[in-house]
């Protein structure tokens, strides 16, 4: 089998984030530190914002230029730097870096694809392995897990499956965006399950959605579920009546599909139970305070916010500690923290800035699918949908999680956002 490395530094740049993203569990073991971590990230950038401007420093004027302006903005009281807390302000501004360096080249997509493709499924087969064999988890590999505790293991012994990371909840990130990933290559082929590449697919993408079962992550699957639905929609817009159809009966379809493996898949019924009684009935798992709270701080400054990073600080002085498990503690709610911490007008910069880049991926992809763009080809299509499932995911998970400031979700999702710029050009 002949194997191909691609010449292009951009896709050894991407092929490193991705890398970094998907082994942050493992940062303080192969960089020495979470610092030594953010500085592989650094200079990966480095290297990127090096050769951009060797080539010309080129600025568009277009959706793009809201995600720059906070990037600027955020340096306007901020509490990260302020705090000594660096690096969560580095990984989410290297991220918005990466979206000016990306959008100007088309030699890394296919890297990017593969990547998170690989990594993928290297979790999703640990996750089922270690639910299969929970003994070597327990007696033997959690020892390996830097970090890792009681809350880690409780957890796995509740069946919300951490896989190979630190938290069940980065095992939901990473399956829930590569269940997308898989999904979407089914989703915009036009062959039957009659050919073998198809079979292939669909053992692969059933394979990621059986793990992301197991991590028991209501949001994750949800999300990830709505955002097949979306690329689907959009992907066939040359057939307006009849994905509607498809679309009703896949619906359908799953849900049947649910109750009928309810009695033999445990893992189904705790993902469901957990979805109408987690935290004791409470359905947002106790971070009501937390949204209050970033609610009480935005009404202090309403126009500028606190500072970014400056809720976890905040919160530090309401109750005397960071957390119990994290000294980065986040409201759970990316739209929330915005309003709390860069105000009014960070919010406005956030919400353009994710609305243009959704909307002109949407239109791209809609155009072309009903022949408007001829010079889109099917592989182009296909980079558009997984960007647009990925921004949906993103669109909804900011509502429940915190992918703004984790690197784990936010350097996918940025790169996928660079994915229709270069495509737009080349249209």
């Amino acid at each position: 089998m002949k194997i191909r490395v691609s010449r292009s530094p951009y896709a050894w740049i991407v092929a490193g984030l991705i890398f970094y993203a998907y082994m942050t569990t493992f940062q303080t073991v192969i960089w020495g530190s979470r610092m030594g971590g953010a500085i592989f990230v650094t200079g990966l950038v480095f290297l990127g914002s090096a050769l951009q401007l060797y080539k010309g420093l080129r600025i568009s004027a277009d959706g793009r230029l809201f995600w720059y302006i906070l990037a600027l903005y955020s340096l306007i009281g901020n509490q990260d730097l302020a705090q000594d807390t660096e690096t969560r302000w580095i990984l989410p501004m290297a991220g918005i870096l990466m979206l000016y360096i990306l959008s100007n080249h088309n030699s890394w997509q296919y890297v990017f694809i593969k990547s998170v493709r690989f990594f993928t499924g290297i979790h999703a087969f640990f996750t089922i392995f270690f639910y299969v064999f929970k003994g070597l988890y327990l007696n033997h590999f959690v020892r390996f897990v830097p970090g890792a505790g009681e809350y880690l293991i409780g957890k796995f012994k509740d069946g919300c499956m951490p896989g190979i990371t630190g938290h069940y909840s980065m095992n939901g990130i990473y399956l829930g965006i590569g269940f997308v990933f898989f999904a979407c290559e089914l989703l915009t082929d036009n062959k039957t399950i009659t050919n073998s590449h198809y079979r292939k697919e669909a053992v692969k993408t059933l394979f990621v959605l059986l793990a992301l079962v197991l991590t028991s992550k209501r949001a994750h699957i949800l999300f990830g579920m709505i955002s097949c639905f979306v690329i689907y929609y959009v992907y066939h817009s040359d057939q307006k009546v009849r994905r509607w159809f498809y679309i009703i009966g896949a619906g359908l379809g799953l849900g049947l599909l649910v109750i009928a493996l309810l009695p033999f898949v445990p893992a189904i019924s705790r993902m469901i139970h957990r979805f109408i009684y987690a935290d004791g009935g409470e359905i947002t798992n106790g971070r009501i305070w937390f949204w209050e709270f970033a609610l009480e701080k935005f009404l202090e400054s309403p126009i500028v916010g606190i500072g970014w990073g400056g809720f976890k600080h905040a919160y530090y002085q309401r109750i005397g500690t960071y957390s119990s498990t994290s000294i980065f503690v986040d409201t759970h709610n990316v739209y929330l923290q915005i309003l709390c911490e860069q105000g009014l007008i960070g919010f406005l910069l956030f919400i353009s800035g994710i609305m243009a880049v959704f909307m002109k991926t949407w239109n791209l992809l809609k155009s072309s699918r009903r022949k408007k763009m001829p010079h889109i080809d099917i592989t182009a299509q296909k980079f558009l949908s997984v960007s647009l499932g990925i921004q949906a995911f993103f669109i909804m998970y900011c509502f429940t999680g915190n992918c703004l400031y984790d690197c784990e979700f936010f350097f996918v999702y940025i790169i996928c956002c660079a994915l229709p710029y270069e495509i737009g050009k080349s249209a």
